[in-house]
């Protein structure tokens, strides 16, 4: 072949060599690919155990420090402040009947010596009035005797007369000193009435005076103001030398005796204080009572917890709270000194001893957790661990290889413990709950317990990669 020839055949040479590698590749791609055979693994679970629980529920939630009850001392009577107790001002600690403040009592120790003078004269007069009456008495005893004298003497006239012994004019001589006598006895007898009624008057009069004399002396009392109870002097307005009328503000003193602990419970969490028994007792007898529950008041500062023990008291008010739809209650608390709960900075045996470690007492305005412990519930409780519970209350149980999902009725939540109601979460005792996370979770769906040991857990796999 020539030069030639051979320039002229390099076209077809290319168009044929295209033409071999699309049959190749046509070829090759009708070729069936070569099968595998695939395993199947089921995801891989973590189960634990139901348990039933019969130990009583712990209601918490928070609160404030309120006073027990809080008075205000006011003047009950006019008067300047002629001495003021220096212990009696704002934030000191006063105790019960501890004297405060004293008013000048020049003028009311007059006005009891007046009133005193009063009654001494009505004393007077009283025993005047009897004098008179122990004579008009004997006067009385003379006239009546003088009257029977003119009755026999009127008699015997009258008789001489019938006998035409004596004259008319001696019969109505007679007559007439009769007459003088008798009039004689009743004079005595209205004057004895009127010194009754005199008497009676003047001892009226002292019982007048006596209540004058009560009066007086009460007004002198109250010149004095003493603390009605053991408590801290929260306002103090007045100094010594004012001068304050009836009803001015002298003294405001917080009761620290008890102080009561304001809180919100919600009407699920009352529900169970409303189950029991003793509840159920004194609903009958008012509907609007609570029982007289322990509470457990904790004050939490910089890490220490500290414990007071009070008693469940009372609604504070008949309604729900408008803004946040709870019930608004009220503990009581009467002891003084919070018992050392473990914290930062607490040492078993040593939390007692340590000074630092007691605060005085609950103060108003504290912000403090309070604990309900102890609640039993009307029905049975059973108890598993909180990663068992998933969103909207579900629950994945594991049976028979498959997962099954429950719709729970949640009692109560702690911090790693859930507790449901046994009858209305279709969860048994002794059942199987998955505790590990699953990307996708179908009822029915099979998967594998990791107490069978067949390999990691999806929990474990989770953990590795972090």
């Amino acid at each position: 072949m020539n030069k030639k020839h051979f320039i002229y055949s390099i076209p077809f040479l290319i168009l044929l060599s295209g033409v071999c590698a699309a049959a190749g590749l046509i070829w090759a791609m009708g070729k069936s690919p070569e099968k595998k055979k695939v395993e199947r693994d089921l995801p891989l679970v973590e189960t634990q155990e139901v348990l039933s629980y019969s130990n009583g529920l712990t209601l918490e939630a928070q609160g404030e420090v309120v006073p027990y009850r809080e008075v205000s001392l006011a003047a009950e009577v006019p008067g300047r402040i002629a001495w003021k107790n220096a212990d009696s001002l704002a934030g000191r600690y006063v105790e019960e009947g501890q004297l405060l403040i004293e008013l000048d009592v020049a003028d009311y120790d007059l006005e009891v010596k007046r009133v005193q003078q009063s009654i001494k004269e009505n004393l007077i007069s009283v025993e005047e009035v009897d004098i008179q009456k122990q004579n008009n008495a004997e006067l009385l005893d003379l006239a009546q005797q003088e009257l029977e004298i003119e009755n026999k003497d009127l008699e015997r006239i009258r008789s001489l007369n019938a006998q035409r012994a004596t004259s008319k004019a001696t019969l109505d001589e007679a007559e007439q000193s009769r007459i003088r006598a008798l009039n004689a006895v009743q004079l005595q007898q209205n004057q004895a009435r009127v010194l009754d009624k005199r008497r009676a008057r003047l001892l009226q009069e002292k019982e007048r005076l006596l209540v004058e004399l009560e009066k007086a002396e009460l007004d002198l009392r109250r010149t004095k103001i003493v603390s009605p109870m053991e408590g801290v002097i929260v306002e103090d307005p007045v100094e010594e030398g004012d001068f304050v009328q009836r009803g001015a503000l002298l003294f405001r003193i917080e009761d620290t005796s008890k102080v009561e602990v304001d809180f919100d419970l919600k009407l699920e969490e009352l529900q169970w204080i409303w189950s029991g028994e003793t509840q159920a007792k004194a609903r009958t007898v008012n509907s609007f009572a609570l029982s007289p529950l322990p509470v457990e008041v904790v004050l939490n500062i910089d890490g220490r917890r500290y414990a007071w023990m009070g008693v469940l008291d009372r609604y504070d008010g008949a309604g729900l709270n408008a803004a946040t739809r709870t019930v608004p209650c009220v503990a009581v608390v009467a002891e003084h000194r919070g018992k050392l709960e473990a914290g930062r900075g607490s040492t078993e045996g040593q939390g007692d001893s340590d000074s630092f470690s007691k605060p005085p007492a609950l103060m108003r305005g504290m912000f403090v957790s309070v604990r309900i412990p102890d609640i039993r519930a009307s029905q049975s409780l059973i108890d598993i661990p909180i990663t068992a519970l998933r969103p909207e209350n579900k629950v994945w149980l594991l049976e028979d290889g498959a997962l099954r999902v429950r719709t729970a009725s949640v009692a109560q939540l702690s911090n790693d413990r859930v507790y449901l109601l046994a009858k209305e979460s279709g969860v048994g005792v002794g059942d199987q709950v998955i505790v590990s996370p699953l990307v996708l979770a179908v009822d029915g769906m099979h998967l594998r317990d990791s107490a069978d040991g067949q390999g990691e857990t999806a929990s474990a796999t989770l953990e590795k990669l972090r």
